[in-house]
């Protein structure tokens, strides 16, 4: 398995000093006699649908409960009920923005089965459950993706072959389960901290996986199934958010990992280069992987990131084209996953 060796590790610290801190996981309390068909059919009525500035952000927390996070505060309130207790999120999730459908993979310890699921935002409940045949690793999530096609509320998802370990990408449908390989992936060492995104104009995915024990960004063309790029990430990536404006990808990277500063840097998909958009300041050293979602309209990205590996998780807001914190508050919580749902 291919792990961001410095960051992973000293995000890990962080996590501990986080812990020590009073800091922790988001979490919510469930019925221990919750099945997943109840929770497709909750008697009680959620709201999770939001109305803040430019729009909402939306969490799961670790036992696959979906969180509300206010974008001032950081404070996290639940929004809908839990899925069983053997249900496990992981990390990277998407949004259906059209359809407010927040989709995750998720895993199953009682019988090792991973599978899609679809959280409707305006009921909280889960909508759409289909299983996916990958095999999990040392972690929950390392090595998956999930990216939804906006147009036909399809959804990409990526993950480690049950039987010959290479990454297989389906296309699935949601709402009949239909499952479609589109491509499959030399095998390679999954990276922890991965991160994606998918550019619906060009109908380009983008994955990070890691040949020869080196990550690359690979760019996939999701009609034929081709590889159209596969650029070493120099930049060393940690996020990835479509800009459906400037059609370029957003996220948090490292421009010179010697002096350990955070940048913020776009992915062209016409070419596979990546850029410095600008710095932040030096002080923020560790981010929380894969966790980066962005308001484009406003120009914000909300993010978690520690000073350093004593320090506490930092729930930030960033304008994306200077890199100034325009918000810093230290929650009590931090969420599994975060998404940000512009308003219609």
């Amino acid at each position: 398995m291919k792990i961001r060796v410095v960051s992973v590790l000293l995000l890990l610290c962080c996590l501990v000093a986080s812990s020590l801190a009073g800091q922790t996981l988001c979490s919510f309390n469930f019925d221990q006699e919750t099945t997943l068909a109840s929770s497709f059919a909750s008697a009680v009525q959620w709201s999770p649908l939001l109305s803040g500035t430019g729009g909402s952000l939306y969490a799961l927390c670790t036992n696959f409960v979906l969180a509300a996070v206010d974008p001032i505060s950081g404070n996290i309130t639940q929004a809908g009920p839990s899925v069983p207790s053997e249900w496990e999120a992981q990390e990277l999730t998407s949004l259906d923005i059209p359809r407010k459908i927040l989709y995750a993979l998720a895993y199953n310890f009682n019988n090792n089965v991973t599978s899609l699921f679809g959280v409707d935002l305006i009921t909280g409940k889960v909508k759409y459950s289909v299983q996916v045949p990958f095999v999990v690793g040392a972690f929950v999530g390392i090595g998956q993706t999930v990216n939804v096609e906006p147009v036909s509320g399809d959804v990409f998802v990526t993950g480690r072959d049950t039987v010959h370990g290479v990454h297989n990408v389906y296309r699935i449908t949601p709402s009949t389960g239909k499952i479609k390989q589109i491509a499959s992936l030399p095998a390679s060492p999954d990276v922890v901290g991965g991160c994606t995104a998918y550019d619906p104009k060009l109908q380009l995915l983008w994955i990070q996986l890691a040949p020869n024990d080196t990550i690359y960004n690979i760019a996939l063309n999701v009609s034929t199934g081709q590889v159209v790029f596969q650029v070493q990430d120099t930049y060393f990536l940690t996020s990835m958010e479509y800009d459906p404006t400037s059609g370029l990808i957003y996220g948090i990277g490292e421009k010179s990992q010697a002096t350990v500063t955070l940048d913020i840097l776009t992915l062209d998909s016409r070419t596979g280069v990546a850029s410095t958009v600008a710095s932040l300041p030096s002080i923020w050293q560790i981010p929380d992987l894969g966790i980066a979602p962005i308001d484009f309209t406003n120009r914000k990205m909300y993010t978690y990131i520690s000073q350093d590996i004593r320090g506490e998780m930092h729930f930030l807001t960033i304008n994306i084209d200077t890199g100034t914190i325009e918000n810093d508050v230290i929650p009590s919580q931090f969420p599994w996953s975060l998404n940000f749902l512009p308003n219609s």
